[in-house]
């Protein structure tokens, strides 16, 4: 057991950028990859916990947080692999939720040898398009906000996003969802900038994946999280899924110790092949 050490901060050159980073913690490499609408502080109920045990590095995404969109076309894939390589790191666990459990996949495809195990979390797949008609609407008023440039409807769409944490049922993990929410720029709806996707998408590749890989969801996730957590334990050789019971999308605020524990029972699982 590494012990609780005071983490390290800095940043690292990107393209056109610079990323911020955070680094706590000894022993095997653990990236938390943030989703698509929070900054690296919604894995603060994570960090500490598993800097018992690894070296873990949380980072913000361009536009998130403390790092800067930039302003020339990008790739979050390329983004990682700079973070690690600054960070000495040539192997990685990579932990991802929501759009960051599609970086996770996108970056497992894209530089195998560097990724030793993956943990998906409410993960999007690239390629995935089969989505109902209400979310689809959602879609058209989200898209409606950020062409009037009207980044308070862009937060309150999110906010009151269903599959997002209930003040009823999980009251600070909706406070904490909310303060996150409220220090987005938003600059990925309002001023976006082109970024390199994965060609062919993920959805095609999934049976390419060959590490160790734990899919989490919430059981009272949005049906396509759900669809797409099936894709990823049917298509990946070797992977479980593990349900979060009463959990919705943010299940690592909603229940972060029961979310711990999976991640951790995971991962020690694996030393112990």
């Amino acid at each position: 057991m590494a012990g609780r050490l005071e983490p390290e901060w800095g940043f690292i050159e990107a393209r056109g950028t610079r990323l911020y980073y955070e680094v706590a913690g000894r022993g095997h490499p653990l990236v938390l990859l943030h989703s698509g609408l929070l900054d690296h502080r919604s894995w603060d109920p994570q960090f500490m916990e598993f800097a018992r045990y690894y070296e873990v590095v949380r980072y913000d995404r361009r536009g998130f947080g403390r790092s800067a969109m930039g302003n020339v076309e990008y790739s979050d894939v390329r983004d990682l692999y700079d973070v690690l390589n600054d960070l000495a790191i040539d192997r990685a666990y990579l932990l991802g939720l929501s759009r960051g459990g599609r970086l996770a996949i996108d970056f497992a495809l894209s530089y195998p040898e560097m990724v030793d195990a993956l943990i998906l979390a409410a993960a999007n797949i690239s390629g995935y398009d089969n989505y109902m008609p209400e979310t689809l609407e959602r879609g058209k008023r989200i898209a409606a906000a950020a062409r009037a440039q009207d980044k308070e409807q862009l937060y309150e769409l999110w906010a009151t996003d269903p599959a997002m944490p209930h003040e009823d049922e999980y009251p600070e993990a909706a406070q904490r969802y909310r303060e996150l929410l409220r220090d987005y720029s938003f600059v990925h709806y309002l001023n976006p900038v082109p970024s390199e996707q994965l060609r062919p998408p993920a959805l095609q590749r999934l049976a390419e994946i060959r590490q160790p890989t734990l899919i989490l969801i919430g059981d009272a996730d949005s049906l396509e999280m759900q669809a797409q957590a099936e894709l990823l334990e049917a298509g990946i050789i070797d992977a479980r899924k593990v349900v979060i019971r009463g959990a919705r999308h943010m299940l690592n605020l909603e229940r972060p110790e029961t979310f711990n524990r999976a991640v951790l029972t995971f991962l020690h699982s694996l030393e112990r092949r």
